[in-house]
């Protein structure tokens, strides 16, 4: 059975013809214009329409997700035969595959036994939605049985010449070039002539791809495939003949060189795929370079306004499963029930689990959206109340209190963002001192605490003793420049100094009691094979120096060797100790009549062992001996790696 198709060179001087009675003003715009124009006149009617929907919308500014397609229609043998009526039923069989969609048929020319009419549907609702939209019309359009959608009484059998991949267009269907956070693909749908489906091997399919990426240096190529089963019959009306066609879409390219690209694959399709490899290879109607938008891509005219959250779990240093569920629940208890809200992204970080989240309103609400962000975002513990089985765990009391620090709210166009820092005192581990935990991390450059006694009455001009530090951690070293009277509580806040000066209150208090009478030491850590650090405990102003003792923990009888280590402050460094050593260290105080008073207790350190290297001498003109001794003698160690470097 011979296909009933021109020739090529007569399809060309077709295509040609066709273009030449194109009517559209895009026509004259850019060096590849859409497929809509490039095939035939717009139907009057369906013109009307477009220009209905550009007084709303639909502009080279405010674009609509659209998807571009031709259908075979083997019933309908003339252009006459595509009535008014027959218009509207096929209309309203494709408004039943795409609920909502606004569909406009541009454009009908002779295909085969039929008459194909090039349509572009537009999605009116936001792009986002819309690209979603018209991606599910492109699988139904390129599914098997697409005849069960149509009459088969008015259109006869139907199939699919070509269907795009879904883009941004005007009110008419023409691709809108260029806007921010677009990108033009070039797209085309290429048939396999005389390859049956199945002869068109994976191994063949790749090799397309790749000598399409040969044609376009550098570009990205892919491809959806459906079956061309309708444009000729064998006996008893059944399909003599199935082609394989590819809708094919070409991406990482400049517009110039994918139109280039298009039109050589239109007019010479041997010259990319060789027809002894491929065999005879042809395009369809309706090819075009479109602009598809990106994950960042807003639309002005997108009336929905959204607001991005992020908040922070504090002092939750992972994000599992059951704290993000928890969260989601208790953020959206304290929004409108008619906002939908989503989670963007739950990542760990320096305060604690940070959470994004993506609530959308109904309906274009911005100023309503900036003060609801406004709310949340500067109010402390804003989930606190977001239902008692998960906005407990998040406020003041609870384990891991959650806060709002930015809230992005944008409405088309319009866009504001409502930020807040806050600060919060943690314990320290193992009963030791507080700390100041910033959020978001990186706020402030300095720390103010306060030390208010607990035994000062409600009101009482009790002045409170201040330590500004550049560390958020609270340290005893600090507390001693204080002066602090032993075995006295206090309730410690904290402030936070940003860069800019601006001072944020800490959220809570937190009691810390200063240490008993007695000296005593507090820690003694090594911080190498002969060093080492020692931090003791004394009531404040008693004492004018510290005198530190390391003594080897194997004399057990005097005299002992003894290291001794004078010091101003509770914490001396220790040093000229011996490696792989244990010492007991003690502490004694001298006050200010020079009386020494020792210590309570002894601690122990113990060094690691030390390595020294004794030689290195050269054995060759490329190798050497190196040797080494630890200590003490007999401690031994996993492995040991010698580095030499070159001198001059």
């Amino acid at each position: 059975m011979v296909p009933l198709r021109a020739p090529p060179r007569a399809r060309a001087l077709l295509g040609l013809f066709l273009v030449a009675l194109c009517v559209l003003p895009a026509c004259s715009q850019g060096p590849e214009p859409p497929a809509s124009s490039r095939v035939a006149p717009a139907l009057l009617q369906d013109k009307i329409v477009a220009a209905a929907l550009a007084a709303s919308r639909g502009t080279s500014s405010c674009p609509y997700a659209a998807l571009f397609f031709s259908l075979t229609l083997l019933g309908v043998k003339t252009k006459a035969d595509f009535t008014d009526a027959t218009r509207l039923a096929y209309r309203q069989a494709l408004m039943r595959m795409a609920p909502g969609a606004t569909i406009i048929p541009v454009a009908i020319a002779p295909s085969d036994t039929g008459q194909a009419v090039h349509t572009v549907a537009l999605f009116t609702t936001t792009i986002k939605a819309g690209m979603v939209s018209a991606q599910q019309l492109a699988v139904k359009l390129r599914a098997t049985g697409l005849d069960a959608a149509f009459d088969q009484r008015v259109f006869g059998r139907v199939h699919a010449e070509v269907v795009s991949d879904p883009y941004l267009a005007d009110s008419t269907g023409d691709a809108v070039p260029s806007l921010p956070n677009s990108r033009p693909v070039g797209m085309i749908t290429v048939a396999w002539q005389n390859k049956l489906p199945a002869q068109v091997t994976p191994q063949l399919r790749r090799s397309y791809v790749a000598a399409l990426q040969a044609t376009v240096p550098g570009s990205t190529v892919t491809y959806k495939t459906h079956i061309d089963d309708g444009d000729w019959t064998g006996a008893g009306g059944s399909p003599a003949l199935q082609r394989l066609a590819m809708d094919t879409a070409i991406s990482n390219a400049s517009p110039a060189a994918l139109a280039a690209a298009l039109q050589r694959i239109r007019t010479r399709p041997g010259s990319v795929w060789p027809v002894a490899k491929f065999g005879q290879m042809e395009s369809a109607d309706g090819y075009g370079v479109r602009w598809v938008p990106e994950p960042a891509f807003t639309s002005p005219c997108d009336a929905a306004t959204t607001i991005k959250f992020t908040g922070i779990v504090a002092l939750k240093a992972q994000c599992d499963a059951a704290t993000t569920k928890a969260y989601l629940a208790a953020l959206k208890a304290v929004l409108p029930s008619t906002a939908t809200t989503s989670l963007v992204r739950a990542t760990p970080s320096a305060s604690g689990c940070q959470i994004v989240t993506s609530t959308l309103l109904a309906g274009s609400q911005q100023a309503s959206g900036v003060a609801l962000a406004t709310r949340l975002v500067t109010t402390p513990y804003p989930l606190a109340k977001g239902g008692a089985a998960s906005g407990g765990q998040f406020g003041p009391s609870g384990a891991n209190p959650a806060l709002l620090v930015s809230g992005e709210v944008a409405t088309g166009a319009s866009s504001s963002v409502v930020t807040s820092s806050f600060i919060l005192m943690q314990k320290g581990a193992a009963g030791g001192l507080p700390r100041a935990v910033p959020i978001p991390r990186g706020t402030f450059n300095k720390y103010i605490f306060r030390l208010a006694p607990a035994s000062c009455a409600p009101g009482a001009p009790c002045k409170p003793l201040t330590i500004t530090t550049p560390n958020p951690v609270l340290t005893n070293a600090d507390l001693a420049t204080l002066n602090l009277p032993p075995s006295t509580t206090y309730n410690t806040s904290v402030v936070g100094v940003a860069a800019n000066g601006k001072k944020t209150q800490g959220l809570n208090l937190l009691p810390i009691t200063t240490p008993s009478a007695q000296l005593k030491m507090a820690s003694a850590r090594a911080t190498g094979p002969t060093t080492g650090t020692a931090t003791a405990t004394a009531p404040g102003g008693q004492y004018t120096k510290y005198i530190f003792t390391a003594r080897p923990a194997t004399c057990v009888a005097p005299p002992c060797p003894a290291l001794t280590f004078t010091s101003r402050t509770l914490i001396a460094p220790l040093t000229g100790l011996s490696p792989g050593t244990k010492y007991n260290v003690t502490v004694a105080g001298v006050g200010k009549t020079g009386k020494r008073t020792v210590g309570t207790n002894t601690v122990q350190l113990t060094t690691p062992a030390g390595l020294r290297l004794t030689a290195a001498v050269p054995n060759g003109p490329t190798t050497a001996n190196a040797t080494a001794v630890v200590s003490p003698a007999g401690a031994s160690m996993a492995k040991y790696v010698f580095t030499a470097r070159q001198q001059g």
